[in-house]
C-alpha cells in the first residue's frame, strides 16, 4: 500500500533537491507495485502522473526543470472531495465540493429529482 500523503513527501523532498530523483524512483516503485490492490485512488492517481513524467523525463522529451517544474504542480495539486447532505428530510443526491489549492467548485444536486409534496 502506498499513501498520498508519503509520495507527497517525496515529492517536496526532490523539488526541493533534498532527494535525487534516482532514489524517488526507486522507492517509488518499490511501494507502489502493488498500489492497485489496496491505495487509495488519489494515490494512485497521483503515482500514475508521476510514472509519466519520469518517463519523459527518461526518454528525453523534457529536461531536469520541466520535470522538476511538473512534480511541483502534481505537489500542489490537491484534491478533496466532501459530500455534504443537502436537506435530509428528501430523497435528494448529495452536493459534491471540490477542493485545490487554487479553486472550490460547488455541484448542487439537480431540482429534479427532489420529490414532489403534495
Amino acid at each position: 500500500m502506498i499513501h498520498e500523503r508519503d509520495i507527497r513527501e517525496r515529492l517536496a523532498a526532490v523539488v526541493e533537491r533534498r532527494l535525487s530523483v534516482g532514489a524517488f524512483e526507486q522507492w517509488l516503485d518499490a511501494e507502489s507495485w502493488d498500489m492497485f490492490v489496496d491505495s487509495s485512488r488519489d494515490a494512485i492517481d497521483l503515482v500514475s502522473a508521476i510514472q509519466l513524467l519520469l518517463y519523459d523525463y527518461y526518454e528525453e522529451r523534457i529536461d531536469e526543470e520541466t520535470f522538476v517544474s511538473g512534480l511541483a504542480r502534481l505537489l500542489n495539486n490537491i484534491r478533496e472531495v466532501v459530500r455534504v447532505p443537502v436537506a435530509a428530510s428528501y430523497l435528494v443526491p448529495l452536493a459534491e465540493l471540490a477542493f485545490s489549492s487554487r479553486m472550490v467548485s460547488v455541484t448542487p444536486p439537480k431540482l429534479d429529482l427532489l420529490p414532489v409534496l403534495a
